[in-house]
């Protein structure tokens, strides 16, 4: 907060194709369990921002994956 500018930010995100089942008929138990990939483990690097004025906090915490898993949403 109080920080004049944007600064844009590419950090490692988790991405690509789980195996996923498309129902052809409606089952009465309902649908299938649907995977989405998702952050198996992550960490926490710290930045600063620039041209923050004096007094205000210019650190921020950003996710970084260190792997990916499938799972439930």
């Amino acid at each position: 907060d109080g920080c004049p500018q944007c600064m844009a930010v590419t950090t490692t995100a988790c991405g690509g194709y789980c195996r996923t089942r498309e129902p052809v008929y409606r089952s009465p138990l309902g649908p299938p369990p649907q995977s989405a990939c998702t952050y198996g483990a992550l960490r926490y690097e710290r930045w600063a921002l620039w041209g923050c004025p004096i007094g205000s906090d210019p650190r921020v915490l950003l996710p970084v994956a260190l792997s990916c898993r499938c799972a439930r949403c």
